[in-house]
């Protein structure tokens, strides 16, 4: 099923609609938003804006279909995934999805670097790390990316420190 028919059922129908992909249950739209309105374990909701449908934001989030199953909740169980007999309010969810919306479109780069960079030296010594470390998100998208980054920066760091080490003597 293409992504214009799971957002039109999952609007149209009066329930939670899920998706089955693989071995996981996908939720769109707002399958998504009453999934995580009505149940103990809400997902992380995730969103791109699709050309298909005109540059609209279409949000998903998705569990294991073990998980799911492990739910014990009242579905009816189709070929394509499951409902479940949950309605949602259109102004609740209109709410939802615009606050969803607008975090996922700001950026939020934020990097998290396990190893700790020490560093004695001047400033100007400082400004490819800091540079580089700053833009962050412009540079990596995948975790392979990430850590070709930190090696590039560790080796910069250790030639900065080596070049200090030489004016000294």
């Amino acid at each position: 099923m293409d992504v214009e028919g799971k957002c039109r059922l999952s609007a149209e129908h009066g329930g939670c609609v899920g998706f089955l992909e693989g071995t996981f249950v996908r939720f769109y739209q707002q399958g998504l938003f009453t999934w995580n309105s009505f149940t103990d374990t809400p997902l992380k909701v995730c969103g791109r804006q699709v050309k298909k449908l005109n540059g609209t934001w279409l949000l998903s989030g998705g569990l294991p279909l073990a998980s799911f199953l492990a739910q014990k909740i009242d579905a009816k169980i189709y070929k394509w995934g499951a409902v479940l007999d949950m309605a949602w309010e259109n102004e609740k969810y209109e709410f939802w999805y615009q606050k969803e919306v607008n975090r996922l479109s700001v950026p939020s780069y934020q990097p998290t670097i396990t190893t700790q960079i020490l560093m004695e030296g001047n400033d100007e010594s400082l400004t490819f790390p800091l540079n580089t470390l700053f833009h962050w998100g412009l540079f990596t998208s995948t975790k392979k990316e990430q850590k070709m980054l930190i090696r590039k920066i560790r080796k910069e760091m250790l030639n900065i420190r080596l070049k200090e080490s030489n004016d000294i003597f």
